[in-house]
């Protein structure tokens, strides 16, 4: 298990604003990041928990959100989908930890940091049952250089990667 503290200066007089703890599985794969806010009372904590193929892709997000406002539990996305080229943080030790999104409402980069290749669909498997298909270019090495992102066609953007190997 490892954790890290966040300070959000001016959020909370410079006190502790957010702690992540990410809980492993014997393969090293983050199953769980738990978000604690010990300072800010009323705030939602929640944890994130993952389910992985044999091919350590994430399939499952699950969320689980205890505090009042929003009581929550159980698989918020799923993911049927993968290709089987390198993430674009494949090269990168830790950079599940250091990706800092875990309260986004967008996964993508959350399940591609956490996957061996990149996310094709994935699927919200609750109210809005968003679709989000993920295309993308790649360079020799097998590594994209881009991707473009579609949210059921509400929004679509591209994104692009550019990489200093040594």
């Amino acid at each position: 298990m490892t954790s890290i503290v966040t300070d959000h200066t001016g959020l909370t007089n410079r006190k502790l604003d957010t702690e992540y703890t990410f809980v492993y599985d014997a393969k090293g794969r983050i199953i769980s990041v738990q978000k604690r806010t010990p300072f800010i009372l009323g705030d939602i904590e929640m944890d994130y928990n993952f389910g992985y193929n044999d091919k350590n892709n994430v399939t499952a997000v699950g969320l689980h959100v205890f505090t009042v406002p929003v009581e929550l539990d159980g698989t918020y996305f799923t993911i049927s989908d993968y290709d089987d080229k390198p993430t674009p943080y494949a090269g990168i030790k830790n950079w599940a930890i250091i990706l800092n999104e875990w309260g986004s409402y967008d996964p993508v980069n959350m399940i591609t940091a956490l996957s061996r290749n990149n996310p094709k669909k994935i699927t919200s498997v609750r109210d809005d049952k968003t679709v989000i298909d993920l295309s993308y270019e790649y360079n020799g090495e097998r590594y994209p250089v881009k991707r473009a992102t579609n949210h059921d066609g509400k929004y679509i953007f591209t994104q692009t990667f550019a990489y200093n190997c040594k």
